[in-house]
């Protein structure tokens, strides 16, 4: 598994190639995650042949197989998909603390280059709802957060939940 792109060949700035991509971290039915992911073209050319790569980061969250997209037209054209993802994968693991905000660096290559974004996401999306943790060893850990707290309800508030069209035509 690479968690990387490997080289920098064909990487380009994706507005001159004209590539416009909405992303979110989402959690689907039965509490799967995915990255759902709308892309744009704005060029004059179709674009397809769609690969996706996901850094390491603290959460190991990897793709479970490989991104679906058709061709994309030309002038406007665009797909949409979620591409599911595993978590805590060895492979994966950075083994760096997760910092505010939560984010995935994300390289997406296409017919028409390499290119970079990162995706902010919101903890909800990836908590585990039936995850249990003993009342002591939650509290501990409460106390632990101390002002960080704050931080963290600040960062949901700013975080897209839902990938729409109007993100590309901005």
């Amino acid at each position: 598994h690479e968690s990387s792109p490997p080289g920098r060949d064909g990487y380009g700035d994706a507005s001159a190639a004209g590539l416009r991509v909405a992303a979110a971290v989402v959690r689907g039915q039965e509490g799967a995650v995915g990255l759902q992911l709308m892309v744009g073209n704005f060029s004059d050319q179709p674009m397809d042949n769609w690969t996706l790569w996901i850094n390491k980061n603290p959460f190991g969250l990897c793709p479970a197989k490989s991104v679906e997209l058709p061709q994309v037209a030309e002038n406007g054209g665009h797909a949409r998909t979620v591409l599911p993802l595993n978590s805590n994968q060895e492979d994966w693991l950075s083994g760096k603390a997760p910092e505010l905000p939560l984010q995935l660096e994300v390289a997406i290559g296409c017919s028409a280059g390499i290119f970079y974004f990162s995706v902010a996401y919101d903890m909800l999306a990836i908590l585990e709802a039936s995850a249990e943790i003993e009342r002591s060893a939650f509290q501990q850990l409460w106390k632990q957060t101390g002002g960080r707290r704050q931080i963290a309800q600040g960062v949901l508030k700013n975080v897209q939940h839902q990938v729409t069209l109007d993100m590309l035509l901005v």
